[in-house]
């Protein structure tokens, strides 16, 4: 069980595909304690269309609460801004950062993996734990990099200051 008192957010990667090699939506909530130590709270991934995937994203926002944000990524170009877009509106009275993506996606998640090595975040308990670690494990050079990519966006916007809710 994680403490109280985190300030948390949660982080997605969007796919849009429901073949079993095809790559996952995720969504990572972590939080921050006080003493810098980092937990990871939830984690949410499934293949989907991108109906099933607004409906994942909406209810995974409902569970999480009001005060939870949600950093949703933003691709470049004309597509990119169209889909935040769409997504904000879903989410109309939740907090959501769209972030636009930039940068290879192994120095994206230095920040995230820096503390997992050093031992300074932990799992809550869940069935999802074991494909996550596999994942971290195996990244950058496995076969999905979903969750780290989710987990790593969560983990930079509390990093680098973004406003976080507190549980």
């Amino acid at each position: 069980a994680a403490p109280v008192g985190l300030r948390i957010c949660r982080g997605w990667d969007f796919a849009a595909s429901t073949k079993k090699s095809a790559d996952w939506t995720a969504g990572v909530k972590i939080g921050i304690a006080s003493d810098g130590r980092w937990y990871v709270l939830d984690v949410k991934r499934d293949r989907v269309l991108p109906d099933d995937r607004k409906s994942l994203l909406r209810s995974t926002a409902e569970q999480d609460g009001y005060g939870c944000p949600v950093r949703i990524p933003q691709d470049p170009g004309q597509a990119g801004i169209d889909q935040s877009q769409s997504e904000t509106r879903l989410l109309a009275g939740f907090s959501v950062i769209a972030q636009k993506v930039s940068g290879d996606k192994a120095t994206r998640a230095d920040g995230f993996a820096a503390q997992v090595n050093a031992g300074n975040v932990s799992l809550v308990q869940g069935h999802w734990n074991k494909d996550f670690i596999e994942e971290l494990r195996t990244f950058p050079l496995g076969k999905h990099d979903d969750q780290v990519d989710a987990a790593a966006d969560a983990f930079n916007h509390l990093a680098r200051g973004g406003v976080g809710a507190y549980i």
